[in-house]
């Protein structure tokens, strides 16, 4: 403990704020850090950053609050020399720090989705800045622990400390930020996220951007059986719920798309008159069956008629020049569906040269179940 009560009050002010203000530039360097790593993932990441660091802000301005008034309280009973009255003011302080922090967890999970799609632009942005709020929530919430711990360092009077520690951590992020961000493995993964998205982005993104900027000038889309076409008029909010619940796109961001289109090749010729990236397009057999069966499509089976109905759909996309039928069924749809729909869409796709992309597993489940 340092007692202030004796000496220049001006050689105590310097000595104390110099450390202090230090100690706060280290704690922003933490998220400008990042942000100069991130910025070579690509304009979106480098915006879903942005958007979810601003909560950062609002973070350090809430534990300011806490310490100002944890440096008070333990400053004055220092003065008077109550060391068990400075004692409970720094328990109180940290049992309120772990209320914020929780609260912080806790919100910050839940309105996630909600804030970035009131601030991001597009979908990519809001999956890059989701990915890195997930990861930074934690580290924030502490933040009320150790503005707690170095208020009450600085109450009495012990600055550098504290200022050493956040040095120390600022060069460790330094270090491994490179390591763990600008990766390989990581850009990977970032062009995969954005990949889910692209069914969507391209009707308002013609260059699908993020995409480009790693190097790709070819994209497929329609994954996990997902895709915006074919859809009826007055259904097409239920269709993207399918893709909101999959991928986890905020609605927010898919009600944005303006459906032109009702088939297959009315899709790809919206598409086909402002691209600026070759694309790819697969025909998701959710899209499909929500088609023909409307909200029946959740539920087991499908008649002849509406098999046959499915068939024309998929060789209407193929003879439109989709590149095949992207298929992903569960345990039950395979059960399903195995006496006769999946082998009959097959045998459409066939017929004018497409592919089927179908989950591994289904595939081996199926020929089991075939005694193949």
């Amino acid at each position: 403990m340092r007692d202030l009560t004796t000496g220049p009050v001006r050689s105590h002010l310097l000595g104390m704020a110099a450390p202090i203000a230090a100690g706060m530039l280290m704690q922003t360097l933490y998220y400008l850090v990042d942000l100069y790593f991130v910025g070579r993932l690509g304009d979106a990441a480098l915006a879903g950053v942005g958007a979810a660091g601003n909560v950062m802000m609002i973070v350090i301005a809430l534990t300011q609050v806490l310490g100002v008034g944890t440096v008070a309280l333990i400053a004055q009973a220092v003065g008077r020399r109550d060391a068990a009255d400075a004692n409970h003011v720094f328990n109180q302080s940290l049992s309120i720090a772990a209320l914020l922090g929780a609260i912080t967890l806790v919100a910050g999970y839940l309105f996630a989705d909600a804030y970035l799609g009131a601030v991001a632009a597009d979908a990519a942005t809001i999956d890059a800045g989701r990915s890195y709020l997930y990861w930074f929530l934690p580290g924030m919430a502490l933040q009320f622990a150790l503005v707690a711990m170095s208020s009450a360092l600085r109450g009495t009077g012990i600055v550098k400390p504290t200022m050493i520690v956040q040095m120390a951590t600022v060069l460790l992020n330094v270090v491994l930020a490179p390591v763990l961000i600008d990766t390989p493995a990581v850009q990977a993964e970032i062009r995969s996220r954005a990949s889910q998205a692209l069914d969507a982005q391209v009707t308002w993104d013609p260059l699908c951007t993020f995409s480009p900027e790693h190097g790709a000038t070819s994209v497929i889309f329609g994954n996990c059986s997902l895709s915006l076409a074919p859809v009826r008029k007055g259904t097409e909010e239920r269709l993207a719920e399918f893709l909101s619940y999959v991928e986890a796109i905020p609605m927010s961001v898919l009600k944005t798309v303006d459906f032109a289109w009702e088939t297959i090749p009315q899709y790809m010729e919206h598409l086909d008159k402002r691209l600026g990236i070759n694309v790819g397009n697969l025909i998701g057999h959710t899209a499909v069956r929500h088609y023909v069966m409307r909200d029946d499509c959740q539920k087991p089976g499908a008649s002849e008629a509406q098999i046959e109905q499915m068939q024309a759909v998929v060789r209407q996309g193929m003879e439109a020049g989709a590149l095949g039928l992207y298929i992903f069924f569960t345990e039950r749809g395979v059960a399903n569906e195995i006496k006769g729909f999946v082998l009959l869409l097959i045998a459409a796709l066939l017929g004018v040269g497409g592919v089927v992309l179908w989950e591994l597993q289904a595939i081996r489940r199926l020929l089991e179940q075939r005694d193949r």
